[in-house]
């Protein structure tokens, strides 16, 4: 299996450099690019000057990532707004996908939470489409959709159409999923995937649990061997929050799927 890889700027989310961090992604060979705002943002207001400097470094554009806070009603509508004015950015700058994230908050799985996340989503995803552009949702650690169960419960709620499932491979791990059987059984529903290794060793924090590829308990052999099961040929995202060395991780993770043959 040979699989379409990006690369997603958090690691190197302290250099503010974007031409420079797209040089060397490009230079060890990822063919895409995720970025975060503190990149992104640099170019609200000039979308076409990003797309240009993507290109001119022979990279796709795959995926904005965004985190906010969609459970609260004081700041719902404005949160909403905001990620509606993402899309036409995105659409401008020529991204394929809108990542969303909630903001870690725990304690917000009540049937209100699930419900606002979910119009506030179908919502987001409906405008965005129109746009040309994607919304992609991503569980994640200590927020209202982090295990199988709250998975389960949430993509009953979404339409299929306007909102798709971002994989994110160390924290579902993290938080004991079956990473095989759920790759088969939303084989329809996943739309993006995060290549990110864990170590479940329940004594280190989060911040020192995520890892380079190869470096931790996900079993990526059995993930894409799933993968490969379903046919899904859409963009893998490798990511890792914290590095000392970000060019040395992103050259990492790459040596690492080259091991295993899927690059």
């Amino acid at each position: 299996m040979r699989i379409n890889v990006s690369y997603a700027t958090i690691t190197h989310r302290f250099e503010k450099d974007v031409g420079k961090i797209l040089s060397v992604i490009s230079s060890i060979g990822y063919k895409g690019i995720e970025l975060v705002d503190a990149h992104y943002g640099q170019y609200f207001d000039k979308p076409v000057e990003l797309s240009r400097l993507i290109a001119s470094h022979e990279l796709r554009a795959v995926a904005i990532a965004k985190h906010a806070n969609l459970t609260d009603q004081a700041t719902y509508r404005g949160a909403v707004d905001s990620l509606k004015k993402l899309g036409d950015f995105a659409s401008s700058a020529g991204f394929e996908k809108i990542l969303f994230a909630e903001t870690p908050m725990e304690g917000r799985r009540g049937e209100r939470h699930f419900k606002m996340l979910a119009d506030a989503l179908n919502e987001i995803g409906g405008y965005v489409k129109d746009r040309g552009v994607h919304l992609t949702f991503h569980p994640h650690t200590k927020t209202t959709v982090e295990r199988r169960e709250h998975i389960d419960k949430f993509f009953k709620l979404v339409e299929t159409e306007r909102v798709g499932f971002c994989l994110d491979t160390a924290h579902l791990t993290g938080a004991g999923v079956d990473l095989p059987k759920l790759v088969l059984e939303y084989c329809d529903r996943i739309s993006y995937v995060h290549l990110k290794d864990i170590r479940t060793e329940s004594s280190l924090s989060w911040d020192r649990r995520f890892v380079e590829l190869g470096s931790g308990d996900v079993d990526f052999p059995a993930v894409f061997e799933a993968f490969e099961k379903i046919g899904y040929s859409g963009w893998h995202s490798v990511e890792l929050d914290n590095s000392p060395d970000p060019d040395k991780s992103a050259k990492a993770s790459w040596r690492y799927l080259k091991k295993l043959g899927v690059v």
